[in-house]
């Protein structure tokens, strides 16, 4: 911003950051999850760790964030998060938990951790993890929450021979695993941290290219497209039947779609043209979720209470990691 108090903030908020970082001595941040009448923390979280790492790298810079963070420690927190071959788990892997799913988008946040180093090995695990992301897309271009089986991709195949109570059975047993359960925050999330990867690393972009192209024309096709702006359909995603945590209608989807649009089109403008122009979508925003007697934003892209009701408060709907999602867009 240039403002000289800003600035003074910044770096005051930087201090004290660093300050807590160092006494924490964590493997990875923890995360909080609210629950009905308490919240609880996840210990070595993907997301608060690597989300926090990548926003002081496009703060500060990988040099001084690295001269201020204890990188083996987040090193150690990737390996135990490891599963298998290119495939990560949301949380670190304990006792108490040793059979976590892969989760996708986390995965994605684990490649862009890796793509930082320069050494052969590092660019040996983010091709592993470029491949599985990759083999685990479906046909029509979503990323799913979870990894695949071999049986989730049969049943995919055979998603219109099947009877629909056979897919509901499917879907109970396989549950936030099945190849039918994603959601736009999620697809998202993991685009735009395989994009931060391939800045890092943009020799690697033939891996993942086609996959992405694939992603933006999933987006294409579950949008409205207006002379003047853009605004997403959520009506694919699951039907909510419980109360839980999820990113079902979340906002925040524009927020991640209009960085990383920011994003590739100084990498392949050819793909980025896809979709329309971020503006598009920031117009949509602007005249449909802004809310100006409370100057905030809505957290979801619904008005059916019921649905509403059923998804759990969660820190990320206020409006700062959209604010900072912003941010890239504005830089760019």
């Amino acid at each position: 911003t240039r403002d000289n108090e800003i600035k003074k903030k910044f770096e005051a908020t930087l201090s004290a950051l660093f300050i807590y970082l160092g006494n924490q001595k964590l493997i990875g941040l923890s995360e909080p999850v609210m629950g009905t009448r308490s919240y609880k923390m996840k210990k070595g979280s993907i997301p608060a760790t690597i989300i926090l790492l990548q926003a002081l790298d496009e703060a500060i810079g990988k040099e001084l964030t690295d001269s201020n963070i204890d990188i083996l420690n987040l090193k150690n927190l990737v390996s135990n998060c490891r599963i298998a071959k290119g495939a990560y788990s949301h949380d670190l892997i304990h006792e108490i938990n040793l059979s976590p799913p892969v989760v996708l988008n986390t995965s994605a946040m684990v490649g862009y951790f890796y793509s930082r180093f320069d050494d052969g090995q590092s660019t040996n695990t983010l091709k592993d993890i470029f491949s599985y992301i990759a083999a685990s897309q479906r046909s029509d271009g979503l990323w799913p929450y979870c990894g695949n089986l071999l049986f989730d991709k049969i049943i995919w195949k055979l998603r219109n021979l099947m009877h629909p109570k056979m897919v509901k059975i499917y879907n109970v047993i396989r549950k936030d695993q099945s190849i039918f359960f994603g959601d736009y925050l999620h697809h998202m999330v993991t685009m735009y941290y395989l994009i931060c990867a391939i800045e890092k690393k943009p020799d690697l972009y033939p891996m993942i290219k086609k996959n992405l192209r694939k992603g933006l024309r999933f987006i294409l096709k579950n949008s409205v497209i207006h002379a003047d702006k853009a605004m997403l359909l959520y009506d694919w995603e699951p039907e909510l039947k419980i109360t839980r945590h999820c990113n079902f209608s979340d906002t925040s989807a524009y927020f991640y779609l209009i960085a990383l649009l920011s994003k590739l089109a100084s990498i392949d403008p050819s793909i980025a043209a896809i979709l329309p122009h971020p503006i598009y979508f920031l117009k949509y925003v602007e005249e449909n979720l802004w809310i100006p007697d409370k100057n905030s934003l809505a957290p979801y892209c619904s008005s059916d209470q019921d649905l509403l009701n059923k998804i759990i408060k969660r820190p990320a709907e206020s409006i700062f990691d959209k604010i900072y999602l912003f941010s890239i867009f504005i830089g760019s």
